[in-house]
């Protein structure tokens, strides 16, 4: 046992033993691992940080665009329903009258990505809308034919005697009328609808909160305001999930080209 021990200083001891320029450039390449360890570290929680900055630049920049795009498009549509509210539209009473208004109300929406629908609601309890078809998921909600651009619903209140009178047209980008069905069994009642009596108790324009569209199915807010017609409620739809599409520089150049 002692011999084993004393073997095992004997090597410590010839270790300790190596000329003073050994013990120099190991010590010296100690130091430069653990300089070189800690500027690595150092290198990394800078590096981390710049990127954290960057991410966080990114993402106001990202924003405050998205702010200024959707902020300029929702004054857009505000104009537009205090514009129409001016207009011949609110005295149109026959779906005749009211078809005439369909090239002006293309305008609209193609001229404003963020509306997808643009309707009257009328005292009678009479409800005319024209509706954006431009994906699959609208295709499919409202039975829309191939090549369907926009939908047009007229409908009729449910206490109207006239409650056969309800129907809804399809048309192209062109405005040809593809198709025409009528639209049986309706309760809708714009009368009974959030973004109506809103309208009724607001001097000028008001937006309501986030709701459930009836017929879209999609969360969405709508820019409302009383016509010069007693009764009669122009407003403007703005869904909440294309809100995506407000992060894009360009406007309405994909809806016009579809």
């Amino acid at each position: 046992m002692k011999s084993v021990f004393a073997l095992l200083l004997s090597r410590i001891y010839k270790v300790l033993n190596f000329p003073l320029h050994i013990h120099i450039a190991t010590m010296f390449i100690i130091l430069t691992m653990v300089f070189g360890i800690i500027q690595v570290w150092f290198n990394y929680q800078k590096n981390s940080e710049l990127i954290k900055e960057s991410s966080v630049v990114q993402y106001e920049h990202v924003m405050q665009r998205a702010f200024n795009n959707f902020s300029s498009k929702y004054h857009l549509a505000a104009n537009s329903v205090q514009i129409m509210a001016q207009s011949e539209l609110p005295l149109a009473n026959t779906l005749e009258k009211r078809l005439k208004f369909i090239p002006l109300l293309r305008t609209i929406l193609l001229g404003n990505d963020a509306i997808s629908g643009f309707e009257v609601g009328y005292k009678n309890g009479d409800f005319f809308i024209m509706r954006v078809i431009d994906s699959e998921y609208m295709r499919k909600q409202f039975n829309a034919p191939e090549n369907t651009a926009y939908s047009v619903d007229d409908l009729k209140a449910p206490s109207n005697p006239e409650l056969k009178g309800s129907i809804r047209i399809y048309y192209d980008k062109q405005l040809r009328e593809l198709a025409r069905v009528t639209l049986k069994g309706m309760t809708y009642d714009s009368r009974n609808r959030p973004w109506y009596k809103l309208a009724l108790k607001t001097d000028g324009y008001a937006t309501t909160k986030p709701y459930l569209y009836y017929f879209v199915k999609k969360i969405g807010l709508t820019i409302t305001q009383q016509s010069n017609v007693e009764g009669v409620v122009i407003a403007a739809d703005i869904e909440l999930d294309d809100c995506l599409l407000y992060t894009s520089p360009s406007p309405r150049d994909q809806r016009g080209s579809r």
